[in-house]
């Protein structure tokens, strides 16, 4: 809930060192973070997921006042993140 709490977004496989354990036992981190939310204020995600959308428009925003960085040389992280976002907005229209 960490990741999800700082990244607004469930992790790939390869973020979650835990993520085979998690498979085998629950079925997916989908799955699991399905759970989370029934158990929490399902609203509370929403938030931290709208704030981080916000973080990262604020992130690409600052980055035209200077030379935009290659998509390629972003962390692997933000990557995952910029496509998971962007993804969802294009879904959305």
């Amino acid at each position: 809930m960490g990741f999800v709490s700082s990244h607004g977004r469930l992790p790939t496989e390869y973020e979650l060192p835990a993520a085979a354990q998690l498979a085998r036992e629950i079925g997916s981190i989908r799955r699991a973070f399905m759970i989370v939310k029934r158990v929490t204020d399902s609203s509370q995600w929403e938030r931290i997921r709208v704030e981080r959308s916000q973080d990262l428009l604020v992130y690409m925003a600052l980055a035209r006042f200077s030379t935009r960085p290659k998509f390629s040389s972003l962390p692997t992280s933000l990557q995952l993140d910029i496509r998971a976002f962007f993804l969802e907005l294009q879904s959305c229209l």
